[in-house]
């Protein structure tokens, strides 16, 4: 039983990888990278969407990495990301108004749950991830870093990831990814797309 779950669970997976459509993408300008936020909706429910955001990879080994959000959680991770954002611009002044150059440094908040999927040959899974944000100086510049430690594969306990990261220059590099995460956005695009693909019936 427990096998044929597990066969159910990759399948889907699969299903909704390959059904992603991207909504948009964003600058992360300490990795010089552009990354893609990708969407897909619920057959069941068109009302729900998850989202997958690309971010970059702390494994030198599997480059491709993602977080795997769904819609309803969408509002909880963008608070996250701004009470973050809040203890990041404090300590900024603190660190310019003290003279500080190195300080790594968790900022203790609630983490935020979600889940992550990494290429490790084929698409991997892991589901219970605890985002933790912190904040480092780097080449003279702070960043608040979000990350994922380490994943391992549902369906494989040894495959492993060294996890994603995201790390931000300032508090509007912050703003501009929060704004590429609005739920409006998500369902305009299905909506077009939904009622291009009915005019076109088998």
């Amino acid at each position: 039983m427990k096998h044929l779950l597990i066969i159910f669970l990759l399948i889907n997976i699969n299903l909704i990888v390959k059904a992603q459509t991207k909504l948009d993408d964003y600058q992360m300008i300490y990795f010089k990278k552009s990354f893609d936020i990708n969407v897909s909706q619920e057959k069941n429910d068109t009302s729900k969407y998850t989202y997958y955001i690309d971010g970059s990879s702390a494994d030198a080994r599997h480059e491709k990495v993602c977080l795997d959000i769904p819609s309803k959680s969408i509002p909880d991770f963008i608070t996250f990301l701004n009470t973050a954002k809040q203890t990041y611009s404090k300590w900024q002044e603190t660190a310019k108004a003290n003279n500080v150059t190195e300080l790594t440094k968790d900022i203790e908040i609630k983490n935020f749950k979600c889940g992550a999927a990494f290429v490790y040959g084929d698409w991997n899974f892991d589901f219970n991830i605890l985002l933790s944000p912190r904040v480092k100086i780097v080449d003279g510049k702070m960043l608040l870093i979000i990350g994922t430690g380490e994943l391992q594969s549902s369906s494989n306990q040894f495959m492993k990831h060294d996890g994603l990261l995201l790390a931000f220059t300032n508090t509007n590099e912050v703003d501009d990814f929060v704004a590429k995460l609005n739920l409006n956005k998500a369902r305009a695009l299905f909506s077009k797309k939904n009622n291009t693909d009915a005019l076109f019936k088998n």
